[in-house]
């Protein structure tokens, strides 16, 4: 059985890169004949990735052409491609109806929410569904896209929850944390008015308000969309929040881990997610966790027991969420500890592996 893996790993440095360069660095390619295509070559920032623009048609035009090379030269049975929504799916779209010209089936793997996935104008839509049809199987991320099954009833699916290499987070030490008297909360991820930053500078003006002070906001990442990055740090600065608002850039490997380390808090105030390796990783570092309760985020954090579930677009019941862990150094610890426990037992990407090579041997036949 030979698999042709589609996906992106490496600069802009993302959720989708972070869970394929585990799955690379699994047991998968000792167990299957794995060959990785790498289908955003080009090094871009985030913000321009996702662009309908002339740079990214042309250059999506030479991706075509190596993965139609990458095809004949390997021959797999089975494409595994993983997407997302908006251009992405678009351009995946290409790629799936070029595998199956080419008799290969076809397994489709969405990282995000159903919730953008599905497109709101009808034809679109009925793209979409034409696309689906295609494919033989599909990953998704939680329970939120089981009602994908509606649209694809033909089509295979499996629910695979996104997992991690957990063994960095088995020899983290929070005991070697540095203590300066302030609560530490972290956010990564990309910065912009989706993923909930204005809410956190908001909530975060609200706790000074309220002459909650012992605490610092460290935020990592840059823009979803070009200027958002800016526009977060003018609003820290007309807050007057430079004291407990600090960004840094996107952190990778080590330095992730030592971040985490560090923490006491994390947060992850999202419109809307698929499945976030961002608190996967928080979960396994030990870090109590407040969130939205949006897309497959439910199926990570039982509220009040791992962590905080709040709505999006409601900077007041964060600030709420984060004043209560603030005061609550017991319940930040016992979140934590819970956390861990469920990121351990649920998210191991060796155990994914196993489950993911049943679906392409079911796939296969």
């Amino acid at each position: 059985m030979k698999v042709l893996l589609v996906a992106h790993i490496g600069y802009p440095w993302g959720g989708i890169s972070q869970r394929y360069s585990d799955l690379l660095g699994s047991k998968l390619p000792e167990k299957i004949d794995l060959t990785f295509f790498e289908s955003s070559p080009n090094k871009k920032t985030f913000s321009s990735t996702g662009s309908f623009n002339l740079v990214n048609i042309l250059g999506f035009f030479d991706v075509c052409i190596k993965y139609m090379t990458a095809i004949l030269r390997v021959k797999p049975s089975i494409v595994h491609i993983a997407s997302a929504n908006g251009f992405s799916f678009i351009k995946h779209s290409i790629l799936i109806i070029i595998a199956k010209l080419r008799g290969c089936k076809v397994i489709l793997a969405p990282h995000c929410s159903i919730s953008v996935f599905i497109p709101k104008s009808k034809v679109s839509f009925r793209w979409m569904q034409f696309i689906l049809k295609q494919c033989n199987g599909m990953i998704i991320l939680s329970s939120e896209w089981i009602k994908i099954n509606e649209i694809a009833p033909k089509t295979k699916i499996i629910l695979l929850k996104n997992s991690i290499n957990l063994t960095p987070y088995n020899k983290l030490d929070k005991s070697l944390k540095e203590k300066n008297g302030r609560i530490k909360i972290i956010y990564l991820g990309h910065i912009g008015v989706e993923k909930g930053v204005m809410d956190l500078i908001q909530a975060v003006k609200i706790l000074t308000d309220r002459k909650i002070l012992g605490f610092e906001v460290r935020i990592y990442g840059e823009d979803s969309h070009p200027g958002e990055l800016f526009n977060a740090k003018e609003m820290v600065r007309s807050l007057v929040l430079d004291k407990f608002v600090l960004f840094s850039e996107p952190i990778f490997g080590e330095k992730k881990i030592e971040v985490f380390r560090a923490a006491d808090i994390f947060v992850l105030p999202s419109y809307h997610e698929g499945l976030p390796v961002s608190i996967i990783e928080a979960m396994a570092a030990g870090l109590p966790v407040i969130a939205t309760r949006v897309g497959g985020i439910p199926d990570l954090i039982d509220d009040s027991k791992n962590g905080i579930l709040i709505n999006s677009k409601a900077p007041i019941e964060l600030a709420n969420a984060i004043m209560t862990l603030i005061e609550n150094e017991p319940l930040r610890h016992g979140y934590g500890i819970e956390a861990k426990r469920k990121a351990l037992q649920n998210h191991d990407v060796e155990v994914y592996v196993d489950r993911l090579i049943n679906f392409y041997q079911e796939i296969s036949c």
